[in-house]
């Protein structure tokens, strides 16, 4: 995509496509992580998971 817009715009079009790029997969990694971090989070908010207790008690 990158290689046809250039071809179309020139450089700049080509830049335009990889900084689109860069953005779009540190979208997707940053949902990622908090899709993560929210499965956990929202049940033991709720109260469903149990509690963290250290280990010899």
């Amino acid at each position: 995509m990158a290689g046809v817009l250039e071809r179309a715009v020139g450089t700049w079009g080509a830049v335009l496509i990889y900084i689109g790029l860069i953005v779009s997969v540190g979208g997707g990694f940053l949902a990622w992580t908090m899709l993560a971090a929210e499965s956990l989070f929202t049940p033991a908010g709720d109260g469903v998971m149990p509690r963290a207790s250290p280990l010899g008690r």
